[in-house]
């Protein structure tokens, strides 16, 4: 691109500067003793190497031959630049996202959700309009030397002068300016707020319709607004200033250039053709502190996108080389603690218990116990601060991750389904899956029945995080994905809490035949659920308190026997029943 902007003014200014000979040859008397004298010495050098460019018309063609190639690069220079801004933005956005694919989970649960959207979508859109003024930048520096270097050719002493007003008034525009930076980083803040407030309400609208709360929230989404217009006008009434001041002091310098000129009738056309490469210099000027005040706005945005790369951005661990085999004895959990951060409380301290393959396994307590932090440790969304977790006699640090999680299926009480068809949402599970197998899983999961009674049936697109689904319907969905998958170990993370009684029986008879093949965890806050499981684990503010089978733990008079009191009764026969 730089040298395309080479040639291109390279013929630019030549075309400009071949005026000079056609004024003499018209009306300076020819080329005679009078063009010797007065024109630049280079211009003499250019007509005595091409004599055609003595006849008047020759010198025409020539100065509309180097425009109109100076045109044609131009033209090639844009659509090439074009072509390459779209692949490169296509580029950085693709590196981004394949960045958040393998970061840390720990990073992403840091940063609202619609702060990323916008480091997706604007963030690399600005970090390439950055590229572009950086590459307009030198393409400017690339026109502005042959510019002034014409320009000294053609009066070294007007060259001079013009030069230090440039710089006086490069040095106005900054003092114009000053402050640009500091505006545009709080602007950057405030995009990021707007954006998360956005994705909230839109997320959120249900909500704020069923508490009559529209008011408040768009008084809420107003002031973010506010906050950004005011700061976006700020920014703009220093950047806007720019254009008309530099104009006005280069017309002055230019004024002042044509009164030199009247005073020297003889050298007319030297100054004539310094005027116009000038006036054609001042656009490069302009474009240039345009150029350093845009690179000012998009700094934010290089800075957020470099901080994605950052080597100190935490990545997902993956250091294990071991494939994830069948399991022969279990998963052991052996004096694992966790917490957030260095200095942070623990969420577990000292966990030990065993996992037994084939078997279910029931994780109950309190909120706030640890139980879902079981769960990320045992994905490897985490790591352990300290202990081990193994499986078999295996670390499980040292399985490769991929191999890991392929042979775990997880179904959480928010699991998500994407704005695809329920097919591919249930394919989800493993990729490559015949539609029969498909609609058995749904069936196995007692999806296939509502599944049946839409419009397009298995090939119903869901809606965004499926809004057209019921709670309990996008549940079945899930469940329905993770028996496709086939998996060693399933996660039930309160899988079924969105399923009525009915539907919560026929999943877990569902369930239990696929238990049969592989090891479940289960954690439920409704012990309804876990009535089918081999062992109970019951978790205290991060320690086991707990662990045995249903009727043992009831006997033991617990923390469990408490939990199961709250939510049950004895009736007067002896037997313990569920609340309706």
């Amino acid at each position: 691109m730089v040298g395309i902007g080479l040639i291109q003014t390279l013929s630019e200014g030549v075309g400009v500067a071949l005026v000079i000979p056609f004024f003499y040859s018209v009306g300076q008397g020819g080329f005679g003793e009078s063009f010797r004298e007065g024109a630049p010495e280079f211009i003499v050098r250019i007509v005595d190497a091409a004599p055609f460019l003595q006849n008047p018309s020759h010198l025409v063609l020539a100065i509309l031959g180097l425009l109109l190639l100076k045109n044609v690069l131009s033209y090639l220079g844009g659509v090439a630049y074009g072509w390459l801004d779209a692949w490169m933005g296509h580029e950085l956005r693709l590196r981004v996202v394949e960045r958040l694919l393998v970061v840390d989970l720990s990073v992403l649960e840091s940063s609202e959700i619609g702060k990323l959207d916008h480091l997706v979508e604007t963030h690399t859109y600005e970090v390439m309009e950055a590229v572009h003024e950086v590459v307009g930048a030198l393409t400017t520096i690339v026109a502005l030397s042959v510019f002034t270097t014409i320009l000294w050719l053609i009066s070294p002493p007007l060259t001079l002068l013009v030069g230090f007003c440039f710089a006086m008034i490069s040095i106005l525009l900054r003092w114009v300016g000053r402050g640009a930076d500091v505006i545009s980083a709080r602007g950057a803040d405030a995009e990021e707020e707007l954006s998360q407030r956005t994705f909230e309400l839109l997320r959120g609208m249900p909500l704020v319709r069923a508490f009559g709360a529209e008011e408040e929230e768009r008084q809420r989404y107003e002031q973010a607004s506010r906050r950004t217009v005011a700061l976006n006008l700020r920014f703009d009434r220093r950047s806007e200033a720019i254009e008309p001041l530099t104009e006005v002091l280069v017309a002055g310098i230019l004024i002042g250039i044509l009164f030199t000129a009247i005073a020297t009738p003889a050298a007319l056309p030297s100054i004539i053709a310094f005027v116009l490469i000038l006036y054609r210099t001042y656009p490069h000027v302009l474009a240039l502190d345009n150029a350093r005040l845009s690179l000012v706005a998009c700094g934010p945005a290089v800075d957020r996108v470099n901080a994605l790369f950052a080597p100190e951005t935490k990545i997902a661990s993956d250091h294990g080389t071991e494939p994830f085999t069948p399991i022969d004895s279990g998963i052991r959990f052996d004096d694992v603690r966790y917490r957030y951060g260095s200095s942070g409380p623990w969420v577990l301290n000292g966990v030990s218990f065993q996992i037994d393959a084939g078997s279910t396994t029931a994780l109950v307590g309190p909120s706030g116990a640890g139980k879902s932090t079981v769960v990320r440790l045992l994905i490897r969304y985490a790591e352990p601060t300290s202990g081990r977790i193994l499986v078999d006699d295996t670390p499980i640090d040292q399985i490769e991750l991929e191999s890991l999680r392929s042979g775990v299926a997880l179904v959480s009480q928010e699991s998500h389904v994407f704005d695809r068809s329920i097919l591919e949402n249930i394919e989800y599970g493993r990729i490559g899956a015949s539609e029969a197998e498909i609609r058995e899983a749904a069936r196995r999961s007692h999806a296939l029945e509502f599944i049946e009674t839409l419009p397009d049936g298995i090939h119903t697109r869901v809606g965004d995080a499926g809004a057209r689904l019921s709670g309990g319907q996008r549940q079945r969905i899930a469940l329905a994905r993770a028996i496709l998958r086939k998996p060693q170990v399933l996660v039930l993370d309160e899988a079924t809490s969105a399923l009525d009684a009915t539907s919560e029986r026929i999943v877990q008879d569902s369930l239990a035949l696929l238990g049969s093949d592989c090891t479940v965890l289960i954690i439920a806050h409704r012990l309804s659920t876990i009535r089918a499981a081999d062992k109970i684990v019951v978790l205290d503010r991060g320690r086991v308190v707990e662990a045995g089978e249903a009727s043992a733990l009831l006997a033991n008079g617990g923390l469990f026997a408490r939990l199961w009191e709250l939510q049950t009764w004895a009736h007067p026969s002896g037997t313990v029943r569920t609340p309706r």
